[in-house]
């Protein structure tokens, strides 16, 4: 996404958030976009402090580590979600402009959840609805996020996020990096019976 189209997508955003308070039926439901700073915006990318995604990346200190840090852009018309699921990586994730509900919930209710299995398609996903009334009977922690904000999500931490603005668009970074969980998984799979399961 280059400059005119970050343009064109936040002119939409303001655009959607008019059409839906006038009511008009033909407003556009939902804008999402997400990528990789480094290769959206290299120039923007380079104005990060390296040694601040050092100081990030070190939080668990791996010899096998393989990856450097990814950095993400979120932006997000109203409403529009990130389903349930968890990630492998360290999480450092920042609001910057607008607002996001997040909601977490322990590993430890992993199960509950039915996630779908490692090597489906839609793995580390759940397949039940965010309305679900199981959602009801679990600790779930709320967080709302507005601008200057950062959460720390640990790997295989259940989360859902919404866009909440008021104005229609989020605008979120995030940090993702490697974790012993990640690593071990990933030298499993180099190995024979496992390595046959990604050919």
């Amino acid at each position: 996404m280059g400059r005119v189209q970050t343009a064109q997508f936040v002119k939409q955003s303001r655009q959607n958030s008019l059409c839906r308070r006038s009511n008009t039926s033909s407003c556009s439901p939902y804008l999402y976009f997400t990528g990789d700073i480094s290769k959206i915006a290299p120039n923007l990318f380079a104005t990060i402090p390296q040694g601040f995604l050092h100081t990030i990346s070190s939080l668990e200190t791996i010899d096998a580590i393989t990856s450097p840090p990814i950095v993400n852009v979120w932006m997000g018309g109203a409403n529009v979600t990130t389903h349930w699921h968890y990630d492998m990586s360290h999480n450092v994730f920042m609001q910057v402009y607008g607002e996001k509900n997040f909601r977490l919930l322990s590993p430890l209710h992993l199960d509950a959840l039915s996630v779908w299995p490692f090597l489906h398609p839609r793995n580390r996903k759940s397949r039940l609805s965010s309305d679900h009334p199981i959602f009801r009977e679990l600790p779930v922690i709320s967080l709302q996020l507005r601008p200057g904000d950062a959460l720390y999500v640990p790997p295989t931490w259940l989360h859902y996020a919404q866009v909440t603005s008021r104005d229609d668009l989020s605008v979120s970074v995030n940090v993702f990096f490697d974790s012993l969980e990640e690593v071990v998984l990933s030298q499993v799979f180099i190995y024979p019976p496992f390595r046959s399961f990604l050919l």
